[in-house]
Order: structure tokens, then sequence, then C-alpha cells
């Protein structure tokens, strides 16, 4: 799922607008100063989004042998603009993905908050930095990079679906009857994971927020004709437009292409309805059509769109391991949230930084149980913070006049950088976390 909201504090960076990639470009990673683990694992890695990815790669650049199976055909990604922030930047830039980010993506100048009927603007932020740059940038980008630097360590599968885990033997066996064994197997599988009911041991399924998000793709050339619009694309920003029960975010992730989101009421009554079907252009210039001006010529310039159901669990999970200590999930498939902190995606690439620095040290086998066990300790307490957080910031964002979006209204003049917000998280806590550290201090005190 693309992450499609905002946080109130990012980075601030110089303006630099490059070209998108045609290929990837690498630079050599010295991951883990170039140590491998002395006991090498076979893991066996369900699901080859950004978390499957991620967590392949650092496994991989660990020493272990890596296999991830992947249903689709390829790496077609649902969505379009991903917001890649300094606590995340720092990770893939040390995987060796910084040629990549700067080719694809652009650095953001400032944030803008709006007023939806006028367009009055309610805030203006320069992103400020954390250490590391925030990137706007297509997901596809993103999902090509991760793939074309795990390609050469691992075996990548795809059109293979997985019918059943079997966590006796710690194994997968296939749609077409084959088993694959392992000595640890990673659910990467998503929102709808068939790898969460093993390690929960039920079933358990991701219900329907009571959101919705639009999500398209502007051409900047047809923006740039338009002289309400140019301001928006000249240079690279975010601006997000507030409303009662809905919003609007738009930036650039690219030279030639400007994401745009509409976040709404989800009115679909279907209880099995997919996640995303095709968008209803028509159905947004209603629901948005007393908003700013700007925002009916923004939609008429939509060719076409998606919408999806934004999910989350109805109550988070007990654990991310299997009691047999050998089965783990990662990103959505064991913390699902909103997108409005921007930081899905953050938190699966955090995940995955995490195993791969504990699992660099494995001596034995026998310490995958108690590796396991910290990886989720350590992550789980940042993950569900986040996702609380993206909870407290729909119901800001979507208030209605009064009161209570007058006094949100005022909270977004003061000056954000590293302070806490009526509609954003501590942005110091979120931006400064550096997930190496937090492990090394870890096996510091543990190891």
């Amino acid at each position: 799922m693309s992450d499609s909201l905002i946080t109130v504090s990012v980075t601030f960076s110089r303006i630099r607008i490059s070209s998108l990639i045609e290929s990837v470009v690498f630079q050599e990673s010295t991951l883990y100063d170039g140590a491998t683990a002395p006991c090498r694992l076979n893991i066996v890695i369900i699901g080859a989004g950004i978390s499957g990815l991620c967590a392949a790669l650092c496994l991989a650049k660990a020493g272990h042998t890596i296999t991830v199976l992947e249903g689709r055909s390829d790496l077609q990604e649902i969505g379009a603009g991903i917001q890649v922030g300094p606590n995340t930047s720092r990770l893939l830039i040390r995987w060796g993905l910084k040629p990549s980010l700067d080719n694809a993506g652009v650095l953001p100048t400032h944030m803008s908050f709006l007023r939806y009927d006028n367009g009055k603007q309610l805030a203006y932020y320069p992103y400020q930095e954390f250490g590391s740059p925030c990137y706007d940038i297509h997901r596809r980008d993103v999902v090509n990079m991760l793939h074309e630097a795990t390609a050469p360590l691992a075996t990548l599968r795809f059109n293979t679906k997985v019918a059943s885990v079997n966590p006796d033997t710690t194994s997968v066996t296939l749609n077409t009857g084959q088993v694959i064994q392992a000595d640890m197997i990673i659910g990467a599988d998503g929102v709808n994971s068939l790898t969460r009911n093993v390690v929960v041991g039920s079933p358990t399924h991701a219900v329907r927020s009571g959101d919705a998000a639009f999500r398209s793709v502007v051409d900047v050339d047809r923006m740039m004709l338009d002289p309400d619009l140019r301001p928006f694309v000249e240079k690279p920003q975010l601006n997000v437009w507030l409303g009662p029960e809905r919003h609007l975010v738009m930036y650039s992730i690219g030279l030639n292409e400007c994401n745009v989101v509409l976040l709404h009421p989800d009115e679909t009554e279907e209880t099995a309805i997919p996640w995303t079907r095709p968008g209803d252009i028509e159905k947004m210039k209603k629901e948005f059509a007393d908003w700013d001006p700007r925002i009916g010529k923004l939609i008429d310039l939509i060719p076409s769109g998606i919408v999806g159901s934004l999910k989350v669990l109805e109550s988070p999970l007990k654990s991310w391991v299997h009691k047999n200590g050998r089965i783990a999930l990662v990103g959505d498939a064991c913390h699902p949230m909103l997108p409005y902190r921007a930081q899905a995606a953050s938190m699966a690439i955090e995940d995955a930084a995490v195993l791969g620095n504990l699992f660099v040290r494995l001596t034995s086998k026998d310490q995958i149980p108690t590796l396991l066990e910290a990886y989720e300790s350590l992550r789980n307490p940042r993950a569900m913070a986040t996702a609380d957080g993206c909870w407290e910031d729909k119901s800001s964002l979507h208030l209605p006049d009064g009161p209570e979006q007058r006094a949100r209204d005022e909270a977004l003049k003061v000056t954000m950088a590293g302070k806490r917000s009526s509609v954003g998280q501590d942005s110091e806590a979120q931006y400064d976390y550096d997930v190496e550290v937090i492990v090394n201090d870890w096996w510091k005190s543990r190891g």
C-alpha cells in the first residue's frame, strides 16, 4: 500500500530534481562491516513486496541462503507515491541504494497544510534534516531498486503460490504440491497474510478501517499549463488539504509525475470486496465538489486511478513469532497501519534491518528462537506506537469545522521541528531513530 499521508516534519534539503531512472544504479555496501554469520541458515521468505525484498536483502547480506516465494508473475506495485523519511533513507543508503534514490526521487523543499474550501494556507514548514534526507519517489522505483539489489544474492521465485505453512517441520507447501524445507520462515505476505494465521494459530482477518484511498498519478506537464496548478510542481513540495471526513495529499515523485491521493469515507458495503479496484473519478469530483477550486482542476487531469479500502487488524497480535521459534512476521503481515504518517513501508524496512543485524551474529541454529524473540521485542513497541499515532491523526486530520478544528489549525502554525503536534508524531523520535544503533545497544546489554 502506498504511504499516502504526511508527517508534520520530515527533512530539509536543497532542491534536487533528477530524471527518473531507466536502470537501477548501486554503490558498494559494507553492511555489517562485511561480516557474515558464522552459522548460515536456509531461510524462506513468503512475499516479494517491499517488506519481503528488504528482509531478503538484509538476511542475504548477513550470509544466509534466501528463497523468496511470490505468487504474482511480476513486481507490479499497486499505488504510486511513497515518502522515504530519514529513518528509512539512512538504512537504504547503508544498503548501497543512494544513487538509485537520488536518480528516481525528489527532495521536497517544504510542506503546506491548506484549508479545504478555499485553499488558504494554514501552515508552511520547511523540511528539516534528521541526519538523512527525505525522498518523494514512485513506489515502483523503490521496488525495482530493491529487486535489483536482492536478485544476485537470493533465489526469487515468481508465479509460486504457497498453499500452507507447516510449523511442525518448518516447511511450506506450494500449490503444485512441492514442499520446501527451511531453517526459518519469514511471512512478508501482507495485510491478508497466510503466514499470520499459522503464527497466531487461528484465522485472522483484516477489517476495513472506515476510510478509503483513491490514488492516481497526474502528468506534471499538464499541471504546468495551468497557472493555478503550476506553483505546486515548479519545485518539489508536499501539499495537504484538510477537511471534514476527508483530506487530499499531493506531491511530485519525479520530473514528470505528481502523486495525488484522495482520502475519504469508505462507503462500500460488500464484505469480500477486493482491497483495490478501479477508481470512480466522477465520484471523486462529487465528493470534493465544494473544495478549493484548484482541487477540481486537479481531478479533471486525473487519467485513471485505483481506490482501496484501508484495512487494519481488529486487535494487535499477541505474538509475531510462532511458538516453535522459527516462523516470524514482518511488515503489514504483523502491523498493518493507516497511511496517515507515511510510515507503513518505513516500519517494514526497519523490521528487515533488525532481522539482518541480529542474524548476522548467529553462531548456532539453537539461537534462532532467541533472536526472533529479540526481533519482536525490539520492533513491536515502535511499530505499535506508530500505528496508534495513525489513528490519532485520522481523527485530527478529518475534523469538521468547529472549535476543535480551529484549535488544530492554530497548533499547525507553531514551528514543528522536533516537537509534538496535534496532527503528527514527535518528529525527532520518529526520524532520528536508528534501528542499527538500537540493535547494537541491545546486543551489548544482552549479548
